[in-house]
């Protein structure tokens, strides 16, 4: 039985990480998100970010967005998503600055291993201990 194919739309803000998919007629299928403070209070950020002591720095920890898009996908999955009719995935991304992770990023990401969580195989010391 063939099935409408979907399309998989990922956005990242500040404070949250947000999932909707559409069917061809742009009708939506299923949505859900990921408030940063609310569902990983661990990261310990307010607004979605942390603020050195001098209010001139704000970062956002990389590791809490990669683990918010497992629990994005975790919560698509519990709801009964069918991911095998996804024909197409775009995301967006409203951050203002630059991402750095680490060195020797291309070759972790490009064995990842399916059945694994992202944020567990990627997961590195940070400095914050997190």
């Amino acid at each position: 039985m063939a099935t409408d194919p979907l399309f998989l739309g990922f956005d990242l803000s500040t404070q949250q990480m947000k999932a909707l998919a559409i069917d061809s007629k742009m009708n939506i299928v299923e949505e859900t998100s990921v408030n940063f403070e609310k569902d990983l209070p661990e990261f310990r950020t307010v607004g979605g970010v942390h603020k050195d002591s001098n209010n001139l720095t704000v970062t956002a920890p990389v590791h809490m967005w990669i683990k918010s898009c497992d629990l994005v996908l975790e919560r698509l999955k519990a709801k009964g998503f069918h991911f095998g009719s996804v024909a197409c995935i775009s995301g967006t991304g409203q951050q203002h600055g630059s991402v750095y992770w680490r060195n020797g990023a291309r070759e972790i990401l490009k064995n990842l291993k399916p059945g694994q969580s992202i944020f567990e195989q990627i997961k590195v010391p940070s400095p914050r201990g997190i």
